[in-house]
Order: C-alpha cells, then sequence, then structure tokens
C-alpha cells in the first residue's frame, strides 16, 4: 500500500508540468495517511469493508487510498497553479547547456 502512494509523486510528475510540487505531496500524505490508518484498522489485511448507502462493499485499501492521493493532488493543483503564473514558461537559457 505505501509504495503505490509514491506513483503520483514519481512517475506523473515525471512526464507532466502540469501537476504542482506542494500538492503531490500533500496528495502522498493524505493517501499515505488513510492506507495506514485503514490497514491498522482491519488487522493489516489488504481489503477494507466501505459502509456505503448500508451497504458493505469490501475495497482494496491500497486502490482506495491511490485514489484519495490521485483526487487530492489534481484538486489541489488546479488551486495551487491558478497562484503560480510563472510555471508554464521555460527560464533555461542557452548557457545552461554549456
Amino acid at each position: 500500500m505505501w509504495i503505490i502512494q509514491t506513483l503520483p509523486s514519481v512517475l506523473l510528475a515525471l512526464y507532466t508540468r502540469w501537476l504542482n510540487g506542494w500538492a503531490l505531496l500533500i496528495g502522498w500524505a493524505c493517501g499515505f495517511g488513510l492506507g495506514t490508518w485503514m490497514t491498522a484498522s482491519v488487522g493489516f489485511a489488504p481489503i477494507y469493508p466501505l459502509h456505503i448507502l448500508g451497504t458493505v462493499v469490501p475495497c482494496y485499501i491500497a486502490l482506495a487510498a491511490l485514489v484519495v492521493n490521485l483526487v487530492v493532488t489534481v484538486v489541489l493543483s488546479l488551486v495551487l497553479n491558478t497562484f503560480a503564473s510563472d510555471r508554464d514558461r521555460d527560464v533555461t537559457v542557452a548557457e545552461d547547456y554549456a
């Protein structure tokens, strides 16, 4: 469960500049914390019983925590990228490559 929480921070951030670094860190912390809590609350079993509208739905903890991680990351990236106006501008110059 902990390993998959690094997916957005490492893999997705390598291929896109759209995700905000702070949003990635906060999303990772939310997914990591929720996954740890869910795992500990069921005696370190991989399945957590979600109670949705009076129905118990078995849920794989790593997947649920990853979804929370991604949702928090995307929502916070939308908010934080509105304040970072220079993220789309490339500031490298020719001297940087020499």
